[in-house]
């Protein structure tokens, strides 16, 4: 499109409404959202906006946005340090094609502890009482950026968000093989995420 020049800027913008009626199902009262193409949509922005390389960037290649994750903190508990593969270095693919995040069991287990969160081996799910995710903050850390994950986008809410005393939700996370690199979706991006294939932005 730069080629072509039908845009002059090498940004992609992507806002993502929080659903709040009925999360993640198609007969809510979510307000959908917008892609912008190269530039970004300032009205939608509240706030500095924080820049983060693409690890593994190629400009020869089509690549996936790879960045460096430091850490992840539930409460004040670092669920990477706490899981069996610390010794691992970790980094996040982002991605607006996937509606979730997925992990290693061994990070999700640490985290689902934290939580209050039991794993179904059957469902390849973890399920907690909805209410007892409140007040724990989810907080992932890259670099000197943190980026707190509010409770009505880390938590699959089968009867509406908030949800009612006893309810059962589900992590919007689910248990990946093989990589110690994260999966990162739209439970994470929204509600704005800008896509940069120029040099780092100041």
């Amino acid at each position: 499109m730069i080629n072509k020049k039908l845009i002059t800027k090498p940004i992609i913008s992507f806002f993502l409404s929080t659903t709040l009626s009925s999360n993640w199902s198609t007969t809510d009262s979510a307000t959908g959202g917008k892609v912008t193409l190269g530039g970004i949509d300032e009205d939608l922005i509240d706030g500095p906006i924080a820049w983060l390389p693409n690890i593994y960037f190629d400009p020869t290649k089509l690549n996936l946005w790879n960045i460096n994750l430091t850490s992840v903190h539930a409460r004040a508990a670092d669920v990477l340090a706490l899981a069996s593969n610390e010794t691992l270095s970790h980094s996040a693919v982002v991605d607006t094609g996937l509606s979730f995040g997925s992990a290693l069991r061994s990070v999700l287990d640490a985290m689902a502890k934290v939580f209050g969160a039991t794993y179904n081996d059957s469902d390849d799910v973890y399920y907690i009482l909805c209410d007892r995710a409140e007040g724990v903050e989810l907080v992932f850390t890259f670099g000197a950026v943190n980026i707190t994950i509010p409770n009505a986008d880390r938590l699959l809410w089968p009867g509406g968000y908030p949800a009612d005393p006893g309810d059962i939700c589900s992590f919007a996370f689910s248990v990946k093989s093989g990589s110690n690199r994260w999966s990162l979706g739209d439970m994470f991006l929204r509600i704005h995420t800008q896509y940069s294939t120029g040099e780092l932005k100041q």
